[in-house]
Protein backbone atom coordinates (compact mmCIF):
# COMPACT_ATOMS: atom_id res chain seq x y z
CA UNK A 1 0.00 0.00 0.00
CA UNK A 2 1.66 2.73 -1.70
CA UNK A 3 1.69 6.62 0.71
CA UNK A 4 -0.22 9.01 -1.30
CA UNK A 5 1.15 12.18 -2.55
CA UNK A 6 1.10 14.98 -0.28
CA UNK A 7 -0.79 16.82 -3.02
CA UNK A 8 -3.52 14.82 -2.66
CA UNK A 9 -4.53 15.83 0.55
CA UNK A 10 -4.50 19.75 0.43
CA UNK A 11 -1.45 20.12 2.37
CA UNK A 12 -3.71 19.20 5.28
CA UNK A 13 -2.26 17.11 8.30
CA UNK A 14 0.95 16.87 6.68
CA UNK A 15 4.27 17.16 8.64
CA UNK A 16 5.67 20.83 8.94
CA UNK A 17 8.77 19.47 6.60
CA UNK A 18 5.95 19.25 3.70
CA UNK A 19 4.78 22.79 4.29
CA UNK A 20 6.07 25.84 2.29
CA UNK A 21 7.90 28.15 4.55
CA UNK A 22 6.67 30.97 5.79
CA UNK A 23 5.46 33.51 3.60
CA UNK A 24 5.03 31.14 0.56
CA UNK A 25 1.82 29.91 -0.23
CA UNK A 26 -1.28 31.63 -0.29
CA UNK A 27 0.71 35.64 0.41
CA UNK A 28 -1.16 38.85 -0.23
CA UNK A 29 0.64 42.16 -1.91
CA UNK A 30 3.17 43.48 0.76
CA UNK A 31 3.42 47.34 1.54
CA UNK A 32 1.22 49.61 3.48
CA UNK A 33 -1.96 50.08 3.79
CA UNK A 34 -3.68 51.81 0.91
CA UNK A 35 -7.22 53.37 1.27
CA UNK A 36 -7.49 53.57 -2.58
CA UNK A 37 -9.67 50.85 -4.61
CA UNK A 38 -7.03 48.78 -6.10
CA UNK A 39 -5.64 48.67 -2.10
CA UNK A 40 -9.29 47.53 -1.58
CA UNK A 41 -9.55 45.08 -3.85
CA UNK A 42 -6.34 43.49 -2.92
CA UNK A 43 -7.25 43.01 0.85
CA UNK A 44 -10.77 41.56 -0.59
CA UNK A 45 -9.48 39.36 -2.85
CA UNK A 46 -6.79 37.91 -0.16
CA UNK A 47 -9.43 37.32 2.43
CA UNK A 48 -11.98 35.90 0.39
CA UNK A 49 -9.65 33.92 -1.76
CA UNK A 50 -8.56 31.98 1.68
CA UNK A 51 -12.17 31.44 2.80
CA UNK A 52 -12.35 29.34 -0.42
CA UNK A 53 -9.36 27.26 0.32
CA UNK A 54 -10.10 26.95 3.45
CA UNK A 55 -13.81 25.09 2.35
CA UNK A 56 -11.77 23.47 -0.68
CA UNK A 57 -9.13 22.08 1.92
CA UNK A 58 -11.88 20.90 4.33
CA UNK A 59 -14.15 19.10 1.45
CA UNK A 60 -10.95 17.68 0.39
CA UNK A 61 -9.85 15.67 3.08
CA UNK A 62 -10.88 11.97 3.32
CA UNK A 63 -11.48 11.87 7.00
CA UNK A 64 -13.33 15.74 8.03
CA UNK A 65 -13.68 15.85 11.72
CA UNK A 66 -14.04 19.49 13.68
CA UNK A 67 -13.85 17.79 17.19
CA UNK A 68 -10.96 17.43 19.15
CA UNK A 69 -9.85 13.99 20.20
CA UNK A 70 -11.01 12.43 22.89
CA UNK A 71 -8.73 9.62 24.69
CA UNK A 72 -11.45 8.52 27.20
CA UNK A 73 -14.35 8.22 24.78
CA UNK A 74 -15.08 4.00 23.85
CA UNK A 75 -17.14 3.01 21.04
CA UNK A 76 -18.72 0.04 21.98
CA UNK A 77 -19.39 -2.39 19.78
CA UNK A 78 -18.10 0.27 16.70
CA UNK A 79 -18.95 -2.31 13.92
CA UNK A 80 -22.71 -1.55 14.31
CA UNK A 81 -22.59 1.95 13.56
CA UNK A 82 -23.54 3.10 9.64
CA UNK A 83 -19.59 3.66 8.97
CA UNK A 84 -17.57 1.20 11.21
CA UNK A 85 -14.36 2.88 12.23
CA UNK A 86 -15.02 6.18 10.52
CA UNK A 87 -18.07 7.26 12.40
CA UNK A 88 -15.73 6.86 16.30
CA UNK A 89 -13.01 8.42 14.39
CA UNK A 90 -14.78 11.43 12.99
CA UNK A 91 -16.43 12.18 16.68
CA UNK A 92 -12.34 12.32 18.31
CA UNK A 93 -13.19 8.54 20.46
CA UNK A 94 -9.56 7.37 21.88
CA UNK A 95 -11.02 3.83 22.01
CA UNK A 96 -13.10 1.55 19.75
CA UNK A 97 -14.12 -1.69 19.95
CA UNK A 98 -14.64 -4.64 17.06
CA UNK A 99 -15.95 -8.33 18.10
CA UNK A 100 -13.95 -10.80 16.11
CA UNK A 101 -14.55 -14.41 14.89
CA UNK A 102 -12.38 -16.99 13.60
CA UNK A 103 -13.94 -18.57 10.40
CA UNK A 104 -12.00 -20.33 7.77
CA UNK A 105 -9.15 -18.54 8.03
CA UNK A 106 -10.78 -15.05 8.16
CA UNK A 107 -11.09 -12.79 11.12
CA UNK A 108 -14.65 -12.24 10.93
CA UNK A 109 -16.34 -9.07 12.35
CA UNK A 110 -19.59 -9.56 14.42
CA UNK A 111 -21.30 -9.82 17.61
CA UNK A 112 -22.81 -13.39 17.21
CA UNK A 113 -21.81 -16.42 14.80
CA UNK A 114 -24.81 -16.45 12.54
CA UNK A 115 -24.15 -12.74 11.99
CA UNK A 116 -20.59 -13.30 9.88
CA UNK A 117 -20.81 -11.96 6.47
CA UNK A 118 -17.92 -12.68 4.06
CA UNK A 119 -15.66 -9.14 3.38
CA UNK A 120 -16.34 -7.73 6.87
CA UNK A 121 -12.81 -8.81 8.01
CA UNK A 122 -10.91 -7.37 10.48
CA UNK A 123 -8.28 -6.48 8.21
CA UNK A 124 -11.34 -4.80 5.90
CA UNK A 125 -13.21 -2.80 8.30
CA UNK A 126 -10.36 -1.83 10.66
CA UNK A 127 -6.79 -2.48 9.86
CA UNK A 128 -6.50 -1.16 6.21
CA UNK A 129 -8.02 1.70 6.67
CA UNK A 130 -6.04 2.53 9.89
CA UNK A 131 -2.90 1.93 8.03
CA UNK A 132 -3.90 4.06 5.12
CA UNK A 133 -5.09 7.04 7.76
CA UNK A 134 -1.53 6.52 9.48
CA UNK A 135 0.24 7.40 6.17
CA UNK A 136 -1.30 9.83 4.95
CA UNK A 137 -1.14 11.87 8.17
CA UNK A 138 2.25 11.41 8.32
CA UNK A 139 2.06 8.55 10.39
CA UNK A 140 -0.36 9.73 13.06
CA UNK A 141 -4.36 8.72 13.32
CA UNK A 142 -5.03 12.12 14.58
CA UNK A 143 -3.18 15.03 13.42
CA UNK A 144 -2.87 15.70 16.98
CA UNK A 145 -0.96 13.01 17.71
CA UNK A 146 -3.16 11.31 20.35
CA UNK A 147 -3.04 7.42 19.76
CA UNK A 148 -5.83 5.08 19.45
CA UNK A 149 -6.79 1.85 21.34
CA UNK A 150 -8.04 -1.00 19.20
CA UNK A 151 -10.54 -3.40 21.51
CA UNK A 152 -10.62 -6.67 19.79
CA UNK A 153 -13.10 -8.63 21.29
CA UNK A 154 -12.69 -12.14 20.77
CA UNK A 155 -15.51 -14.07 20.63
CA UNK A 156 -14.11 -17.78 19.38
CA UNK A 157 -11.72 -20.11 20.48
CA UNK A 158 -8.83 -18.06 22.13
CA UNK A 159 -6.10 -19.97 21.37
CA UNK A 160 -6.36 -20.31 17.33
CA UNK A 161 -7.80 -17.18 17.42
CA UNK A 162 -4.87 -15.03 18.91
CA UNK A 163 -2.63 -17.00 16.46
CA UNK A 164 -4.48 -16.06 13.55
CA UNK A 165 -4.50 -12.27 15.05
CA UNK A 166 -0.88 -12.42 15.92
CA UNK A 167 0.06 -13.32 12.34
CA UNK A 168 -2.18 -10.66 10.74
CA UNK A 169 -0.65 -7.55 13.10
CA UNK A 170 3.10 -8.04 11.94
CA UNK A 171 1.88 -6.58 8.87
CA UNK A 172 0.70 -3.36 10.36
CA UNK A 173 3.74 -3.47 12.57
CA UNK A 174 4.44 0.78 11.60
CA UNK A 175 1.30 1.77 13.22
CA UNK A 176 1.40 -0.41 16.08
CA UNK A 177 2.61 -0.15 19.72
CA UNK A 178 5.30 -3.15 19.94
CA UNK A 179 5.13 -5.01 23.50
CA UNK A 180 8.81 -7.11 24.45
CA UNK A 181 8.78 -8.49 28.00
CA UNK A 182 8.52 -5.56 30.22
CA UNK A 183 9.07 -2.75 27.74
CA UNK A 184 6.17 -0.95 25.89
CA UNK A 185 7.63 0.47 22.03
CA UNK A 186 4.22 2.87 21.90
CA UNK A 187 2.64 3.26 18.55
CA UNK A 188 -0.25 4.87 17.15
CA UNK A 189 -2.38 2.08 17.36
CA UNK A 190 -2.43 -0.46 20.37
CA UNK A 191 -4.20 -3.38 19.79
CA UNK A 192 -5.96 -5.08 23.40
CA UNK A 193 -7.47 -8.06 23.19
CA UNK A 194 -10.55 -9.23 25.09
CA UNK A 195 -12.68 -11.53 25.54
CA UNK A 196 -11.38 -14.82 25.42
CA UNK A 197 -7.74 -14.35 25.74
CA UNK A 198 -5.13 -16.64 25.65
CA UNK A 199 -3.02 -15.28 28.46
CA UNK A 200 -0.45 -18.14 28.57
CA UNK A 201 0.53 -18.02 24.64
CA UNK A 202 0.85 -13.70 25.25
CA UNK A 203 3.06 -14.53 28.02
CA UNK A 204 5.23 -16.54 26.73
CA UNK A 205 6.06 -14.31 23.28
CA UNK A 206 9.03 -12.47 23.05
CA UNK A 207 7.52 -9.63 21.27
CA UNK A 208 3.93 -9.29 19.85
CA UNK A 209 1.75 -6.41 18.92
CA UNK A 210 -0.85 -6.86 21.58
CA UNK A 211 -1.63 -6.54 25.33
CA UNK A 212 -4.90 -8.10 27.32
CA UNK A 213 -7.06 -6.48 29.18
CA UNK A 214 -7.85 -7.61 32.66
CA UNK A 215 -10.80 -9.24 35.20
CA UNK A 216 -10.97 -8.43 39.01
CA UNK A 217 -8.43 -11.71 39.19
CA UNK A 218 -5.61 -8.71 37.85
CA UNK A 219 -6.65 -6.18 40.60
CA UNK A 220 -3.66 -7.29 42.67
CA UNK A 221 -1.97 -9.40 40.07
CA UNK A 222 1.74 -9.21 39.56
CA UNK A 223 1.42 -9.11 35.55
CA UNK A 224 2.96 -6.24 34.18
CA UNK A 225 1.30 -3.56 32.71
CA UNK A 226 2.80 -4.60 29.12
CA UNK A 227 0.75 -7.39 29.23
CA UNK A 228 -2.39 -6.31 30.93
CA UNK A 229 -2.71 -2.01 30.62
CA UNK A 230 -6.10 -2.27 30.85
CA UNK A 231 -8.46 -3.47 33.36
CA UNK A 232 -11.89 -4.49 32.24
CA UNK A 233 -14.97 -5.80 33.95
CA UNK A 234 -18.61 -5.94 33.95
CA UNK A 235 -19.97 -3.70 36.24
CA UNK A 236 -22.02 -6.44 38.04
CA UNK A 237 -19.06 -8.15 39.62
CA UNK A 238 -18.31 -4.62 41.35
CA UNK A 239 -21.96 -3.73 42.69
CA UNK A 240 -25.80 -4.77 42.04
CA UNK A 241 -26.42 -1.28 42.34
CA UNK A 242 -28.81 -0.43 39.50
CA UNK A 243 -27.57 3.25 39.07
CA UNK A 244 -30.97 4.50 40.25
CA UNK A 245 -30.95 7.24 42.30
CA UNK A 246 -27.87 8.86 44.58
CA UNK A 247 -24.61 6.48 44.44
CA UNK A 248 -24.51 4.62 47.85
CA UNK A 249 -22.22 5.73 49.61
CA UNK A 250 -20.16 1.73 49.95
CA UNK A 251 -20.49 1.65 46.17
CA UNK A 252 -18.83 4.82 45.82
CA UNK A 253 -15.72 3.58 48.27
CA UNK A 254 -15.95 0.33 46.25
CA UNK A 255 -14.64 1.73 43.10
CA UNK A 256 -12.78 4.51 44.25
CA UNK A 257 -10.81 1.23 45.85
CA UNK A 258 -11.10 -0.24 42.38
CA UNK A 259 -9.82 3.08 40.61
CA UNK A 260 -6.38 3.11 43.58
CA UNK A 261 -5.93 -0.56 43.24
CA UNK A 262 -5.65 -0.37 38.97
CA UNK A 263 -3.87 2.66 38.93
CA UNK A 264 -1.22 1.64 41.49
CA UNK A 265 -0.43 -1.03 39.42
CA UNK A 266 0.09 1.20 36.05
CA UNK A 267 -3.23 -0.12 34.14
CA UNK A 268 -6.37 2.16 33.28
CA UNK A 269 -9.99 0.85 34.24
CA UNK A 270 -12.87 0.34 32.38
CA UNK A 271 -16.21 -1.17 32.51
CA UNK A 272 -19.30 -2.81 30.66
CA UNK A 273 -22.87 -3.47 31.36
CA UNK A 274 -23.79 0.27 32.98
CA UNK A 275 -26.34 2.73 31.57
CA UNK A 276 -25.55 4.54 28.28
CA UNK A 277 -26.63 8.01 29.98
CA UNK A 278 -24.85 11.26 30.92
CA UNK A 279 -25.27 10.66 34.73
CA UNK A 280 -23.39 7.28 34.72
CA UNK A 281 -20.81 8.95 32.51
CA UNK A 282 -20.35 11.49 34.77
CA UNK A 283 -19.79 9.45 38.03
CA UNK A 284 -17.68 6.90 36.24
CA UNK A 285 -15.43 10.24 35.23
CA UNK A 286 -16.00 11.49 38.89
CA UNK A 287 -14.14 8.19 40.47
CA UNK A 288 -11.55 8.13 38.29
CA UNK A 289 -12.73 5.72 35.63
CA UNK A 290 -10.27 6.07 32.77
CA UNK A 291 -12.35 4.78 29.78
CA UNK A 292 -16.11 5.27 29.07
CA UNK A 293 -18.24 3.48 26.69
CA UNK A 294 -20.99 4.09 24.84
CA UNK A 295 -23.27 3.22 21.89
CA UNK A 296 -24.29 7.17 21.15
CA UNK A 297 -21.35 8.62 19.91
CA UNK A 298 -22.06 11.97 19.76
CA UNK A 299 -23.93 12.09 23.26
CA UNK A 300 -20.72 11.16 25.12
CA UNK A 301 -18.90 13.46 22.53
CA UNK A 302 -20.46 16.27 23.42
CA UNK A 303 -20.93 15.60 27.35
CA UNK A 304 -17.07 15.12 27.88
CA UNK A 305 -16.57 18.37 25.80
CA UNK A 306 -18.68 20.64 27.08
CA UNK A 307 -17.79 19.17 30.29
CA UNK A 308 -13.74 20.26 29.50
CA UNK A 309 -14.91 23.62 28.12
CA UNK A 310 -16.81 25.08 31.11
CA UNK A 311 -14.61 23.66 33.78
CA UNK A 312 -11.40 25.37 31.81
CA UNK A 313 -12.37 27.92 29.66
CA UNK A 314 -9.17 29.96 29.10
CA UNK A 315 -8.29 33.60 27.88
CA UNK A 316 -8.18 33.91 24.54
CA UNK A 317 -5.13 32.34 22.75
CA UNK A 318 -4.56 30.53 26.07
CA UNK A 319 -3.45 27.05 25.78
CA UNK A 320 -5.42 25.30 28.27
CA UNK A 321 -5.64 21.19 28.86
CA UNK A 322 -9.20 19.67 28.22
CA UNK A 323 -10.30 17.40 31.08
CA UNK A 324 -7.21 17.05 32.45
CA UNK A 325 -5.92 13.66 30.65
CA UNK A 326 -8.28 14.10 27.40
CA UNK A 327 -5.58 15.17 24.96
CA UNK A 328 -3.33 17.64 24.16
CA UNK A 329 -3.78 21.30 24.85
CA UNK A 330 -6.13 23.29 22.88
CA UNK A 331 -6.70 26.38 21.74
CA UNK A 332 -10.40 28.80 22.82
CA UNK A 333 -11.77 30.25 20.59
CA UNK A 334 -12.98 33.78 21.00
CA UNK A 335 -16.72 33.23 22.38
CA UNK A 336 -17.45 36.49 21.07
CA UNK A 337 -17.22 35.01 17.49
CA UNK A 338 -19.42 32.01 17.44
CA UNK A 339 -22.48 31.46 16.47
CA UNK A 340 -24.95 29.33 13.91
CA UNK A 341 -22.66 29.67 11.27
CA UNK A 342 -20.26 27.29 13.21
CA UNK A 343 -16.81 26.80 13.04
CA UNK A 344 -15.99 27.98 9.51
CA UNK A 345 -17.22 31.47 10.96
CA UNK A 346 -14.89 31.50 13.84
CA UNK A 347 -12.00 29.84 11.69
CA UNK A 348 -12.59 32.79 9.44
CA UNK A 349 -12.69 35.27 11.72
CA UNK A 350 -9.12 34.13 13.62
CA UNK A 351 -7.43 32.71 10.57
CA UNK A 352 -5.16 35.92 10.08
CA UNK A 353 -3.90 39.40 11.41
CA UNK A 354 -3.35 42.55 9.81
CA UNK A 355 0.49 42.87 8.26
CA UNK A 356 1.22 45.55 5.92
CA UNK A 357 -2.51 46.80 5.69
CA UNK A 358 -3.23 43.32 4.35
CA UNK A 359 -4.20 39.69 5.59
CA UNK A 360 -1.25 37.73 5.67
CA UNK A 361 -1.53 33.65 5.06
CA UNK A 362 1.39 32.36 7.49
CA UNK A 363 1.38 28.84 6.74
CA UNK A 364 0.91 28.12 3.07
CA UNK A 365 -0.42 25.18 1.77
CA UNK A 366 -4.47 24.68 1.08
CA UNK A 367 -5.40 26.95 3.70
CA UNK A 368 -3.51 29.52 6.02
CA UNK A 369 -3.69 30.58 9.46
CA UNK A 370 -2.04 33.80 11.68
CA UNK A 371 1.17 32.74 13.23
CA UNK A 372 -0.79 33.28 16.79
CA UNK A 373 -3.09 30.29 15.88
CA UNK A 374 -2.04 26.55 16.36
CA UNK A 375 -1.90 24.61 13.23
CA UNK A 376 -3.90 21.81 15.18
CA UNK A 377 -6.43 23.97 15.48
CA UNK A 378 -7.00 24.71 12.02
CA UNK A 379 -5.67 21.21 10.48
CA UNK A 380 -8.75 19.83 13.05
CA UNK A 381 -11.02 19.75 9.94
CA UNK A 382 -8.64 17.17 8.02
CA UNK A 383 -8.67 14.03 10.14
Amino acid sequence: MGLPPVAKWGGVGTDKANRPAEGQGQTCPPGPAQRSVGGMMRRFFCVSFGVVSLGLAADSTPWPRAHPPLPRAHAHNDYLHARPLLDALDHGFGSIEADIWLVDDQLLVAHDRKEVRSGRTLEALYLDPLLARFRALGGRIYVEGTPLTLLIDVKSAAGPTYAALHARLGRYAEMLTEFRGDTIRPGQVTVIVSGNRDEAAMRAQPSRYAAMDGRKAHLDSDAPASLVPLLSENWRTLSSWNWIGPMPDDVRRTLGDWVTRTHARGRKLRFWNVPDRPEVWAALRDAGVDVIGTDNLSALRDFLTARATTRQRGRLGEPVKRNGSLGAAQWIRPKRNQGASGGMRTQTARRCRISNGCPRFRCGGSIGMSSGIRGARIRAFSS
